[in-house]
């Protein structure tokens, strides 16, 4: 084992310290990258790396020593000798850097449905200046540089990719690494069509047909469904057809990252239009006439949409709301109504005929005149026309056979003219007194008028009668109707000269 004096010793470590002291001089200044625009631009590029030369510290390391053993505990180091050695350099540490996917509100399968950012920390663990830099989707990118530790943060687009990034340090020393990222903030889109006839206040007022679609430019379409009226969702995958009634329509779509689309449709179809039904009310009677007042009542009805008006119009008037039933008097009508509902479909209208006449004829005859006299009665029935008029001459005791005369006719007036020869049925000539003549007269309703007057037979050489006012005698008036008003002619009671 050699032995090294004091003096040699001293030589050897000198010359030691001088060489590791060459080895870890630095030859050239640091120059470091320029601050770089902030990563919110989304373009943003590194102009340089770090320039330094890294400071190397070495350390002589004994690799083999002699004698064998010699190295263990207790025996000196002056007794071993270090045959076989190397030199161990060491530069500084590496800077660390790590990125975090930061998203306000995730979706579906890895999916960012609302904001998202990459966020980026570099940290140098000398303390030195560190620069971030990478690229966006192929777009090169920077932040820093900072001493110790720079962070940013890098707003990611619509869709997906992978962003790259890099950490260096002023001492020279690089970290890496890289995050894909997957953002669709944007829900599908849903269109279509309703083909069917518009009426009115958003109803159809035919059959429907709707027709939809959806389209999803981000992560892709995951559901496109349909629900009716609260009912499970189905997938729609043809065009859906509406009938009458109201349905309360929604259709949603769904991308893979769990956007979501709803539009809320209500579709109300009403095809059928209202039904009016009608009453007439009244006293019938014949030839299809009415013989008294008559109501007119209607009704109308929509099972779907609903009556939005109900009017009327009578004998070709005006068309006015229908609140309440009509009344009709003498004459021939007509009324119709109609119904709109409120999807704007129109009823038939509805015609309604009908005739009435409440009035008897009108029968003006004297109330009494002389056998010699002739008189001449008038018959009058404006409305439905008369069918028959019949005239009786009797005896008021039925002693002889009456005289009877009957006349057909559908003219709304008649008029006859009565010179009785005294004489009845059976050839009988009538002695003194006072004879009943009656006239009764039918209209095509079948109301009948009867009137009565008097045919005087006075006694021979009997003083003239004075000329008087006689209280008339009513019309006899059947179909229970009301008499109508019976004008009266007096005729001056005469006397034959003697």
């Amino acid at each position: 084992m050699p032995n090294f004096s004091a003096p040699r010793r001293f030589t050897l470590f000198t010359l030691l310290l001088i060489l590791v002291l060459a080895f870890f001089s630095y030859p050239g200044e640091t120059t470091l990258p320029e601050t770089l625009p902030n990563s919110s631009t989304g373009n943003f590029s590194l102009l340089s790396s770090a320039s330094a030369h890294p400071l190397l510290a070495c350390t002589e390391v004994c690799t083999k020593r002699v004698p064998p053993g010699c190295e263990r505990s207790g025996n000196p180091w002056d007794v071993c000798a270090c045959v076989e050695h190397e030199t161990v350099c060491t530069g500084p540490p590496d800077p660390t850097i790590s990125g975090t996917l930061t998203c306000s509100v995730w979706g579906n399968n890895g999916w960012c449905i609302e904001n998202e950012n990459l966020d980026l920390v570099a940290t140098e663990p000398d303390g030195e200046n560190v620069l971030i830099s990478g690229d966006l989707n192929g777009e090169p990118s920077a932040c820093g540089p900072e001493a110790g530790s720079v962070s940013c943060s890098i707003p990611l687009p619509e869709g997906t990719g992978i962003v790259n990034y890099l950490a260096t340090s002023a001492q020279g020393t690089t970290a890496s690494g890289s995050k894909s990222w997957m953002r669709d903030a944007i829900p599908p889109v849903i269109a279509g069509s309703v083909s069917a006839t518009s009426g009115n206040n958003g109803w159809f007022i035919s059959i429907a047909e709707l027709s939809a679609s959806a389209t999803e430019s981000g992560s892709g379409l995951s559901a496109f469904e349909t629900s009716l009226d609260g009912t499970s969702w189905t997938p729609y995958a043809a065009p859906l057809t509406f009938t009458d009634g109201m349905t309360n329509l929604r259709i949603r779509a769904t991308d893979i990252a769990g956007n979501q689309a709803n539009v809320d449709l209500p579709i109300n179809v009403d095809t059928v239009s209202p039904a009016v039904d009608g009453t007439l009310s009244g006293t019938m009677g014949s030839a299809n006439w009415y013989i008294s007042a008559v109501q007119a009542s209607f009704t109308a009805s929509d099972a779907t949409s609903g009556i939005a008006s109900f009017e009327s119009s009578s004998n070709s008037g005006v068309w006015a709301a229908y609140a309440a039933p009509l009344i009709f008097g003498d004459g021939q009508h007509t009324v119709i109504f109609r119904a709109v509902d409120v999807a704007g479909n129109s009823s038939e209208t509805s015609l309604y005929t009908f005739k009435a006449d409440a009035s008897a004829p009108h029968i003006n005859l004297p109330d009494r005149w002389y056998i010699w006299e002739s008189i001449t009665f008038h018959a009058k029935e404006e409305t439905s026309g008369f069918t028959s008029i019949e005239m009786q001459i009797m005896d008021s005791q039925r002693r002889w056979k009456k005289v009877e005369e009957y006349w057909t006719t559908d003219q709304t007036t008649f008029s006859h003219t009565l010179l009785w020869n005294r004489q009845f049925a059976d050839g009988i000539l009538a002695p003194i007194g006072n004879y009943p003549v009656v006239i009764r007269a039918w209209d095509a309703a079948g109301n009948m008028t009867e009137k009565t007057g008097q045919i005087m037979i006075p006694q021979p050489n009997a003083a003239p009668l004075p000329t008087s006012t006689p209280t008339p005698l009513p019309e006899v008036i059947v179909a229970g109707v009301e008499p109508a008003t019976v004008e009266t002619q007096e005729v001056a009671a005469l006397v034959a000269p003697v």
